[in-house]
């Protein structure tokens, strides 16, 4: 055997760039499908968001037993909670809002459907909530529906675009309900 420090083994250019082809076209084939997925992510992850402010006004409202506001405001897509009650409460601040690339599209709330401006959804001291719909909306369009029902129940999907799903039976927050309007 020769020790020849000159004479290695490994790859070849032809090798590497065959390689390099393989490995695009995968990553071609898959990218869009990633994209996909990601954007999917980003309407979920705006749902639990709402989910936890939901969750936040509700406890709010029960601990301090005063009535409650889940603040959306349409146009600059934010959301904060506040004390409905003349009290002393400041609104509470929010780390985040939603992904760059969802929106509040609509919420429907008491019969009436708000796109634009703000819309408040109310949580009595017992721990019921004021029904409402929420439709999310991501930069392809695609929609996921949210009802919350007065029970106190979570928030949950009812209907997102490409899906065929049965609405949840109960009141919706499609019309004013007249048990609600009797509460304190």
């Amino acid at each position: 055997m020769k020790n020849n420090p000159w004479s290695c083994t490994g790859f070849t250019l032809a090798e590497v760039i065959i390689i390099l082809i393989i490995l695009s076209v995968t990553l071609a084939l898959a990218l869009p499908r990633l994209a996909g997925v990601l954007e999917r992510n980003a309407l979920n992850e705006s749902s639990n968001f709402l989910a936890q402010t939901i969750l936040l006004a509700r406890d709010k409202a029960m601990l301090r037993q005063e009535r409650w506001g889940m603040i959306i405001d349409l146009d600059r897509q934010t959301v904060h909670v506040q004390s409905l009650d003349k009290s002393i409460h400041a609104p509470v601040a929010l780390p985040s809002s939603f992904p760059h690339d969802v929106y509040v599209k609509s919420i429907t709330v008491a019969g009436s459907m708000v796109i634009s401006g703000h819309a408040t959804i109310r949580f009595l001291p017992i721990g019921l909530t004021e029904p409402c719909r929420i439709t999310l909306a991501d930069s392809q369009q695609r929609l996921r529906q949210l009802k919350l029902p007065a029970s106190g129940a979570r928030l949950t999907a009812v209907q997102e675009a490409g899906a065929s799903t049965q609405a949840t039976p109960g009141y919706d927050g499609s019309q004013p309900d007249p048990a609600w309007e009797a509460l304190p």
